[in-house]
């Protein structure tokens, strides 16, 4: 999902209370508040044994993306989640909400996660499945 940078700190805790992840807020800082587009410190990865986040702080417009990565058990509370904040926003700034988010992992490459890493030259996915033993 997409969503307005002003509230990354208020949506990292969310996520990651749902996956049950720790974290330390000066990461979350560190990530918004570098100055290169190009440098991947712009990059916030919060992981958990079985999960992670991915926020790209980078941004230009003032907006930033957020994929996460979990287990099918954790997916459907995800999802509610996303769906809230997207429409949350979505209402302050005056668009109509939607009514489903998509879930894009295993779809074809056209997905944020591989614009993201095609960025940052890195393989957040593949990583992933390493870790989980996949």
């Amino acid at each position: 999902m997409w969503f307005t940078n002003e509230y990354v700190e208020e949506v990292v805790a969310v996520f990651a209370k749902i996956l049950n992840i720790e974290y330390d807020e000066k990461d979350v800082e560190t990530a918004m508040e570098e100055i290169s587009m190009y440098d991947i410190k712009n990059l916030l990865l919060i992981k958990g044994d079985d999960c992670m986040l991915c926020v790209d702080c980078n941004y230009d417009d003032y907006i930033v993306p957020l994929v996460v990565i979990c287990q099918e058990k954790a997916a459907d509370e995800i999802r509610a989640a996303m769906l809230e904040w997207d429409n949350k926003i979505r209402k302050e700034y005056g668009q109509e909400p939607r009514e489903v988010v998509m879930n894009v992992f295993y779809k074809d490459n056209r997905t944020l996660l591989r614009r993201i890493e095609a960025f940052y030259h890195i393989s957040l996915h593949d990583e992933f499945l390493e870790a989980v033993g996949k």
